[in-house]
């Protein structure tokens, strides 16, 4: 197991949260942010590796792809480590929400929307993922082929 350090505390919805003090009749609930020590997108969020950063907010980071596969490829990842999509919880699914709306919201500003975009998971070695940190690919502007894997 890599080893995780604290991030950042804020503020959380209830239902995913867990209460840790009351004040006044109100409760208030945080939701803590881990990241690990050794992961690449951890470190890109955290600023310690550059990158091409396109938009930041609390949950989410989009930033260019260092080796694009197409004229236009950004990846959108949560600042919550998430090793793999295998691993989510059910209370990440409003986080990878969000990822997929930042996602086209991005690729709209970028003008791709008219031509359209491939939004893609690689989940695990076998499917490509090479970091493990969940993150979203959007690519565009080329027409793209499909199956997306070599033949033998």
């Amino acid at each position: 197991m890599q080893p995780i350090s604290l991030y950042s505390i804020k503020p959380f919805l209830p239902s995913a949260g867990r209460p840790l003090q009351k004040t006044g009749g109100l409760s208030f609930y945080y939701f803590i942010v881990i990241m690990s020590e050794n992961c690449l997108f951890c470190k890109i969020i955290k600023g310690e590796i550059p990158s091409k950063k396109i938009y930041e907010d609390d949950d989410v980071f989009a930033f260019y792809d260092i080796a694009p596969q197409a004229p236009v490829h950004f990846l959108v990842v949560p600042k919550r480590h998430i090793s793999t999509i295998m691993d989510m919880q059910p209370t990440d699914c409003e986080l990878v929400g969000k990822m997929l709306y930042r996602a086209q919201i991005i690729a709209k500003e970028l003008g791709i929307e008219e031509s359209g975009a491939r939004f893609v998971f690689n989940c695990k070695a076998d499917a490509g993922q090479t970091v493990f940190h969940i993150h979203l690919h959007v690519l565009g502007g080329q027409v793209m082929g499909w199956p997306p894997f070599p033949k033998d």
